[in-house]
């Protein structure tokens, strides 16, 4: 059955699958246009925020000599981290506590640490290529979740029993802040940012969830990773068909009947195989498991 085709200003002829291929790069084209002026977009309004901040300060946070520009504003928003070449950490004016402000910054900075702006970047990437998958979106909403909680998990380790409830309540206290009145969206909207709340309300129960729950932190064992990465390797390497014999082969292929007229045929020092009153060749070996048991005749 040959492919549906289409012929096109009777230049030339397009089938459904060249169709399809067409339909989903215009929509990757689409998704990038948009993605590019939304990364344009959220950079001129942080350049505007920076530029507008009354307190910008640089400060050293870790034994490494990491530098890090913190940057005060007055809108009601989550504290944020942005920028992936040079990040820079945005703190809201209402955090004044100065415990939260400690643990919000760690958190920020951890988010530098794992790269996780670059892997938010990926995120978007991958959901401009696969925009016709509709479970794509899901998927990119449980990834900045993971990102989230592997952020938690990492600032809370070390931390006593105080200081990791503070910081549960640091989540609840900021997101009650935010949303107390409007807040501006302009960078919620965007996933070229790193928020230290999500605006889902989900989101944040289960990211407390997680913290609540007393979890043991385990490292999965590197060789079941090796064994999950090599499994589809392994399945889609080996091809398993039914067995298959030439026509050719089954018309040209004789059984031997050891109760019939079968039988072995003796002419000097040479032994054929007669099967159905026909030579079917010299036997090299009278001891084969196949032969056994066949009477041997002498020949002319």
């Amino acid at each position: 059955m040959g492919k549906k085709s289409f012929v096109v200003l009777s230049l030339f002829k397009i089938d459904i699958f060249q169709i399809l291929i067409l339909i989903w790069l215009v929509g990757i084209f689409v998704r990038l246009l948009f993605l590019s002026y939304n990364f344009f977009k959220v950079k001129k309004s942080l350049n505007s925020l920076f530029s507008s901040s009354k307190i910008t300060k640089e400060i050293r946070l870790n034994d490494n000599g990491d530098r890090f520009t913190i940057c005060k504003f007055n809108f009601n928003h989550s504290p944020f981290v942005a920028g992936i070449i040079k990040p820079k950490i945005f703190l809201p004016n209402y955090i004044s506590n100065k415990d939260i402000e400690r643990i919000i910054l760690n958190h920020e900075i951890q988010h530098i640490k794992n790269n996780d702006l670059i892997k938010k970047l990926l995120l978007e990437f991958i959901e401009c290529i696969y925009w016709w998958f509709i479970p794509i979106y899901t998927f990119k909403k449980q990834a900045n979740l993971i990102i989230e909680m592997s952020v938690d998990q990492k600032v809370t380790e070390n931390m006593n029993s105080n200081d990791y409830f503070q910081y549960v309540e640091s989540l609840v206290s900021v997101s009650k802040a935010v949303n107390s009145k409007e807040s501006v969206t302009k960078f919620n909207e965007s996933g070229l940012v790193s928020n230290f709340t999500l605006s889902e309300s989900s989101s944040l129960v289960n990211r407390i969830k997680f913290l609540l729950n007393e979890y043991d932190y385990k490292h999965t064992s590197k060789y079941i990773l090796a064994l999950v990465l090599l499994l589809p390797l392994l399945l889609t390497s080996t091809i398993f068909e039914p067995y298959y014999a030439s026509p050719k082969k089954v018309v040209s292929t004789s059984s031997i009947k050891k109760s019939g007229n079968d039988y072995i045929l003796k002419r000097g020092n040479h032994y054929y195989l007669i099967i159905d009153g026909n030579n079917s060749g010299e036997v090299s070996n009278l001891k084969d498991q196949s032969i056994r048991g066949l009477p041997i005749k002498n020949g002319e």
